[in-house]
């Protein structure tokens, strides 16, 4: 990928309406062990026990092709410049592509981690036969429970203040709220070229649809908004939410949780080299309940550029850090994997890439 167009706000200057690109323990929405998933949970169970109903309760929520299936491999005839791609290891050190491509045209990828499957939202590039983006504001997503049979959905989002909703994540809350969050923008066109402020909203499942709650965050220029739970330190019962996101000059840098919805600018110096963040609580496990290992966030990040492998960056509650890259040499044939997430799924480490095959 050129250099330039790495970025998820900035790669993707052929998307429309919305910008691309570019993120063990992973929270996880769990009732059973995440390498077993259970049947669907019936809505009605979820009701009488006081918990909300989940998107994936649904009937067909993990095997309908979905407002995506125009991407979906094998059906897509004439393939993108994005390629959504899968690599597992037993170890976390070792890695293995899968030849297989989940799906071409999406990228900026997050990931939510269930007990039934795994969900990858994401942002969509604009193509000729589309429909999905007169269906703003919504979050998309490509979601499977055997990491081979893909279907996708979309989540709309109410009570929205922006239309565009750009570089979109998913996550659980410690007290078990499905949330997402996003960079939003009214602004049709690259939204990684509009003027500032740029702004980050969240909003909250409330069991048929994500309603916004929040304006989070705002910076004169941003793109990329990824938000984990920061490990508390050993007995102090404390943690609070860490927001990561790109910033301008293709660093990454993090805001800390001051309030219920709101986030101040860290003091400490941005993470240089990398850049397209994705966080969670610590790097994930082959033991997913165990506790974390320290205090801090793990955040896997694409090299700066966009070329080579993807960084795990393990970062200290006073935002010192140290980093390694994921593997050595080329995994994917394209000499690039941005926006990386990893789970443990399935007695494996699962990485997911987008992968840009236009140089």
């Amino acid at each position: 990928m050129p250099p330039a167009l790495s970025l998820r706000g900035v790669c993707v200057v052929f998307l429309l309406f919305a910008a691309c690109q570019e993120k063990p323990d992973v929270p996880v929405a769990r009732d059973s062990p995440a390498d077993s998933p259970a049947d669907s949970a019936d809505s009605a169970d979820s009701a009488d026990s006081g918990l909300l109903p989940m998107p994936w309760d649904a009937p067909g929520f993990w095997t309908d092709p979905g407002p995506l299936k125009n991407r979906l491999a094998p059906d897509r005839v004439d393939p993108l410049h994005w390629q959504v791609r899968m690599a597992t290891s037993p170890d976390g050190i070792a890695w293995t592509a899968s030849p297989d491509i989940i799906a071409y045209g999406f990228s900026s990828l997050d990931l939510l981690t269930t007990d039934q499957g795994v969900v990858l939202s994401g942002v969509i590039e604009f193509i000729q036969d589309d429909t999905v983006l007169l269906e703003m504001p919504s979050v998309f997503a490509l979601v499977s429970q055997d990491l081979q049979t893909w279907g996708s959905i979309r989540f709309p989002i109410a009570d929205n203040t922006r239309l565009w909703v750009v570089d979109p994540g998913l996550r659980m809350s410690r007290d078990g709220a499905l949330q997402a969050h996003w960079y939003g923008t009214d602004a049709e066109g690259n939204p990684a070229g509009q003027p500032g402020p740029h702004e980050v909203y969240r909003a909250v499942w409330d069991g048929t649809t994500f309603r916004e709650t929040a304006l989070l965050f705002s910076h004169e220029w941003l793109a990329d908004p990824s938000i984990c739970d920061q490990a508390a330190e050993e007995d102090s019962g404390e943690s609070q939410e860490w927001l990561f996101f790109t910033l301008e000059g293709f660093v990454v840098d993090h805001a800390e949780q001051d309030g219920p919805d709101s986030f101040a600018a860290s003091d400490a110096p941005p993470y240089e080299f990398v850049n397209v963040p994705w966080c969670v609580e610590e790097a994930p496990d082959s033991d997913p309940d165990s506790a974390p290992d320290a205090a801090g966030v793990t955040v896997y990040a694409q090299n700066t550029g966009g070329g080579g492998p993807p960084w795990r960056v393990d970062v200290a509650p006073d935002g010192t850090s140290t980093r390694e890259t994921l593997y050595t040499g080329d995994l994917f044939g394209y000499d690039n994997c941005t926006s990386p997430a990893v789970t443990w799924y399935r007695d494996q480490y699962v990485l997911f890439c987008a992968v840009y095959t236009t140089h």
